[in-house]
C-alpha cells in the first residue's frame, strides 16, 4: 500500500515539473554532499527538490509571472511567490547541504538546505493528507544575524529607557501635589480661624451695648420713682426674674 505523504508530494511536484517542461527546458549541473547524496532522505525526496530548485533558478520574473497566471493550483502559487521573495540576491546555483526527513502515519515533512554562490536558502516541504506546501526563505550570514540582534537590543534598550524616564517625570511632578492642596487647606483654616475670632468679638459687642442700654432706661426709672437725679443711683448687677412670678403678681 503506498503512503499517502509519497502520493501528495509526487502529485504536486510533478505538476511544476510538467510546466517548467512545457516553458522550456534547461540543465544545471549540482552536486550534494556524499553524506548527503548518499542518505535515504536524498534518495527518497532530496533529489526531486534538488531538480526542482534547478528548474526554478532558470526562470526569468516574466516566465514566473506566466506560471503563477496559467496554474489553477493555490499550491503551486504559493511555491512560485515564495521563491521570487528570495531569487533575487542568490547568485549562482552550486547544491545541496542538507537535506532532513520528518514522517508519520499523518504527515511527511521534508527540510533541504541549498547553497548558491551568494546566500544560502532553506526549502520546508509539508504535506498531509489534505494539502502540501513549499516554502523558501533566506539563510542569514553571521553580519546580518549580528545586525539584527543589535538592531533588537537597541530598540529594546531605548523603549526601556524612554519608559524609566517617563516615569521618573511622573514621580518628580508629585512633590507639587502637597504644595497646591497644601495652601487651599492653609486658607481654609485661617478663614476659619479668623472667623472664629470675629464672631465672639461681635456678639460681646452687642451684649454690652444691649446691657448699657438697659441700665439706662432702669436708671432712670428709678430716679423718676424715687424723686431724686440720675447720678444718686447707682446699679451693681442686673438679674432676670423668674416668669411664674410676674405671672402670680
Amino acid at each position: 500500500m503506498e503512503r499517502f505523504s509519497e502520493v501528495a508530494y509526487m502529485k504536486k511536484l510533478l505538476t511544476i515539473l510538467c510546466m517548467a517542461a512545457c516553458l522550456f527546458s534547461t540543465t544545471i549541473q549540482s552536486f550534494a554532499a556524499d553524506d548527503v547524496k548518499n542518505s535515504e532522505a536524498y534518495t527518497n525526496y532530496g533529489s526531486n527538490f534538488d531538480s526542482l530548485v534547478q528548474q526554478l533558478v532558470g526562470y526569468s520574473d516574466e516566465e514566473l509571472e506566466e506560471l503563477k497566471n496559467t496554474t489553477t493550483s493555490a499550491e503551486d502559487v504559493q511555491l512560485i511567490e515564495s521563491w521570487t521573495a528570495v531569487k533575487d540576491d542568490l547568485g549562482a546555483y552550486i547544491g545541496v547541504l542538507e537535506c532532513e526527513v520528518e514522517e508519520s502515519t499523518s504527515e511527511l515533512t521534508v527540510t533541504m538546505k541549498f547553497d548558491f554562490t551568494n546566500r544560502d536558502i532553506t526549502m520546508v516541504y509539508s504535506a498531509n493528507s489534505e494539502s502540501a506546501n513549499i516554502t523558501f526563505d533566506k539563510v542569514l550570514t553571521k553580519m546580518e544575524i549580528l545586525k539584527k540582534a543589535g538592531l533588537n537590543t537597541l530598540i529594546g534598550m531605548g523603549t526601556t529607557f524612554i519608559i524609566l524616564i517617563f516615569i521618573s517625570l511622573l514621580i518628580s511632578t508629585f512633590s507639587f501635589i502637597p504644595k497646591l492642596f497644601g495652601n487651599k487647606k492653609t486658607d481654609k483654616t485661617e478663614s476659619v480661624e479668623e472667623k472664629k475670632v470675629e464672631l465672639p468679638v461681635e456678639t460681646a459687642a452687642e451684649e454690652l451695648a444691649d446691657d448699657l442700654e438697659l441700665v439706662a432706661v432702669i436708671t432712670a426709672a428709678i430716679a423718676v420713682a424715687e424723686g431724686t437725679s440720675a447720678d444718686g443711683v447707682v446699679i451693681r448687677s442686673i438679674k432676670r426674674a423668674d416668669n411664674a412670678k410676674w405671672k402670680k403678681a
